[in-house]
């Protein structure tokens, strides 16, 4: 498997979608167009449990949504009322192939006794890996300490608003497939040419390894780099 050095161009990544950390509470949008645009996403999981409302590129990307259809009040209890069925789904996708998730939960928020004030909010975790021997309860309450202790620092700052209603918990799963070692490949001649790619010519999967050991080649052995790190 080819590494570029120093003087290539950056190899970019393209096996994994990319996912957005936000250190606090996000405002989604105001007033009149709270219920407007989140409507939608409401009426796809118009029953309990989780309803999968989206999926992208071949379905490497699906999102699935858990609707308050209990209209719980209090963030905890409606987290814990769903931590099973959560850890259950979570089971399952990772039972196929391993996987990255994230949570985000939502609610609306308003100022009471001010009119037009309805704000969506949306609480949210980094994307987190997941394998089959993974503790997944584990990594759920860990999850939900974080939404919790997110919306503890958003209602902190003194912003007016109250909660209004919980909409429900989005939740993002992600094919995700490790980078690996592999056995030497021949390059194409446009990339060897450019004398900007050590490629080992191993037979044992440990081409990054022996990439980086290349640089530490010195003394009067020096020039058997050439035979060893063939293009």
């Amino acid at each position: 498997m080819p590494v570029a050095t120093s003087n290539s161009p950056p190899i970019m990544n393209i096996q994994e979608p990319t996912v957005t950390k936000y250190a606090e509470s996000k405002r989604v949008n105001t007033s009149r167009n709270v219920v407007k645009r989140k409507q939608p996403k409401l009426d796809l999981a118009n029953s309990p449990g989780f309803i999968e409302i989206d999926s992208s590129f071949k379905r490497t990307i699906v999102w699935y949504y858990r609707r308050n259809t209990e209209n719980i009040s209090n963030y905890s209890s409606f987290l814990n009322s769903i931590k099973s069925e959560l850890c259950d789904k979570l089971s399952y996708c990772v039972g196929l192939h391993p996987i990255k998730y994230n949570l985000k939960l939502e609610a609306v928020y308003n100022i009471l006794n001010v009119e037009s004030s309805l704000e969506n909010r949306a609480f949210k975790t980094s994307a987190r890996e997941v394998f089959y021997a993974s503790d997944i309860n584990t990594m759920v309450e860990e999850d939900f300490s974080l939404l919790l202790a997110e919306e503890d620092t958003y209602m902190g700052k003194g912003s007016g608003f109250t909660l209004t209603c919980i909409d429900g918990l989005l939740r993002g799963v992600y094919k995700y497939t490790p980078l690996g070692g592999g056995s030497h490949i021949r390059l194409p001649n446009s990339i060897a040419m450019k004398k900007a790619v050590i490629n080992p010519k191993n037979t044992d999967e440990k081409c990054f390894k022996w990439s980086i050991l290349a640089k530490h080649v010195t003394g009067i052995n020096k020039p058997c780099k050439r035979e060893l790190f063939l293009l």
